[in-house]
């Protein structure tokens, strides 16, 4: 993975940003587990995410009480909120970073009292401005107060990633992986190309 040298110009910096974090736009945070409520469809949600293949990590919350993570890379909003509805999780947060103009969108979603639907309960949008790739995530983590850090796995998606640009389009595909208005066969495709080390690419 390549970074902007801090010499470069603003334009530069901005190019070599957005050509990496096209790898990484959006990112899906569910509760594994809850003290008030257990969770038994969990085990199900993890097999779902492995068959679908998807790319995901079960991370460990801060501090005694704090719950673990799953998190989902390059996931759309209906498909996010499809998962915690199916499999009974708590609630989802969902970070947006596809935007080209340097915000970052965050959504809470989590279950109204009825527990019949899933409402927004908080929504706001920051400017994450950062020299690389790195420092771009760890603001993100910090300017959200995201608990379990996003920065566990993003060095290994994009290293899976670079590995597959000879043979495959991977910004294009990412961008179709996202879209809603595929069937989930097709996105289920365009996932295993995308993340499946031995799929037939």
């Amino acid at each position: 993975m390549m970074y902007a040298e801090k010499n470069d110009t603003p334009q530069k910096v901005l190019h070599a940003m957005q050509a990496n974090r096209q790898r990484v736009k959006s990112l899906a945070i569910f509760n594994m587990e809850n003290p008030q409520r257990a969770h038994p469809s969990t085990d199900a949600m993890l097999r779902h995410l492995q068959i679908g293949h998807y790319t995901f990590y079960v991370a460990a919350g801060v501090g005694e009480a704090s719950e673990k993570k799953v998190m989902v890379y390059n996931i759309s909003l209906a498909a996010a909120l499809k998962l915690c509805e199916t499999y009974s999780q708590e609630s989802v947060i969902f970070i947006d970073m596809s935007s080209d103009d340097g915000y970052v969108s965050e959504q809470h979603w989590a279950w109204e009292a009825s527990r019949l639907a899933l409402e927004l309960r908080h929504e706001e949008q920051k400017n994450v401005d950062a020299a690389n790739d790195a420092d771009y995530y760890t603001q993100i983590s910090t300017q959200f107060n995201l608990e379990a850090t996003i920065m566990e796995q993003v060095a290994g998606i994009y290293k899976l990633l670079s590995e597959k640009t000879d043979r495959i389009d991977v910004a294009r595909l990412i961008n179709e992986s996202l879209d809603d208005r595929r069937t989930g066969y097709s996105k289920y495709m365009i996932r295993g190309k995308l993340y499946g080390r031995d799929f037939y690419c």
